[in-house]
């Protein structure tokens, strides 16, 4: 149980800092990563650094909104007698926020992407989450 819980915490922290990293619009090196796997135009670089900055209160606001969920897990979990519940409750809050940070991020990457160049975006994500929990494991 306390693995899946650590496994679920650390893909949990390295999608949200990627997206509030990318929210930024400030981190020239994953753009320049970007542009070159998936042979971005400049206007495309543009376009989405300029949708990122438009979101990046709305990112700022949702770490805050998950360290506060975070932490009111852990205390939960560390009570004498855990409402279960309760913390299932704050685990789906939790979800729910990174779920809807996810698709806000997809539907940016969607309206500038062509479809092969998100799928490839999607194919990098992947490899990116896996290597970064079997990283964890050790």
């Amino acid at each position: 149980m306390k693995t899946k819980k650590g496994i679920f915490f650390t893909v949990l922290a390295f999608v949200l800092a990627a997206a509030v990293a990318v929210s930024a619009g400030g981190d020239k090196e994953h753009w320049v990563k970007l542009k070159q796997e998936l042979n971005l135009t400049d206007a495309q670089v543009t376009q989405l650094q300029q949708r990122y900055e438009a979101i990046k209160p709305q990112g700022q606001e949702l770490e805050l909104r998950v360290k506060a969920l975070k932490s009111d897990i852990e205390s939960l979990e560390k009570a004498a007698s855990p409402d279960k519940r309760t913390i299932e409750q704050k685990k789906s809050e939790l979800m729910s926020a990174k779920s809807a940070w996810k698709e806000k991020t997809n539907e940016i990457y969607r309206s500038v992407l062509s479809s092969e160049q998100f799928a490839k975006l999607e194919q990098m994500h992947a490899k990116e989450k896996k290597a970064y929990s079997e990283k964890k494991k050790y």
